[in-house]
C-alpha cells in the first residue's frame, strides 16, 4: 500500500506523497524519517534511493521508498489534512500527476528487484 497525504499547501482535493525539507547538515534519509514522523506520527525503515531530479525552482528533489515501521496516526493539522494508505491499483482521484509517476517508478523498481 502507498501512504498518501492531503496537504494544506496543495490544491484543494489533491493527494500526494509525504515530503519535506532537510535541515542544514541533515542526512536526507533522516530528513525523510523526521518529516514523516512530524507530519503523520509514523516511523519508517529501509529507506532506499529511488531517483534524483533537478530543475524545478532552484532545488534538487531526492525520492526514497521506505516501509512503515510503526507509530500511530497523529497528523500535524497545521500542514496535513488527511493521511491514508491506498492499494497501488486503487490510487485516489486528485493524486498529483508527478506523484503518480513516482509511484509507478517505485512499483517498476520493486518488480525489477524481485525478478533478479
Amino acid at each position: 500500500r502507498v501512504l498518501l497525504l492531503r496537504h494544506r499547501f496543495w490544491p484543494e482535493g489533491s493527494w500526494g506523497l509525504p515530503g519535506g525539507y532537510a535541515h542544514p547538515g541533515e542526512r536526507l534519509e533522516d530528513a525523510l524519517a523526521r518529516e514523516l514522523r512530524e507530519e503523520t506520527g509514523f516511523r519508517i525503515a529501509g529507506q532506499r534511493l529511488l531517483c534524483v531530479s533537478s530543475g524545478y525552482r532552484m532545488r534538487i528533489e531526492v525520492v526514497y521508498t521506505a516501509r512503515l515501521a510503526g507509530g500511530a496516526v497523529r497528523l500535524d493539522e497545521r500542514e496535513v489534512l488527511a493521511a491514508d494508505l491506498f492499494p497501488p491499483d486503487a490510487l485516489p482521484p486528485g493524486l498529483l500527476r508527478s506523484h503518480r509517476e513516482l509511484i509507478a517508478l517505485a512499483l517498476e523498481s520493486s518488480r525489477s528487484d524481485h525478478a533478479e
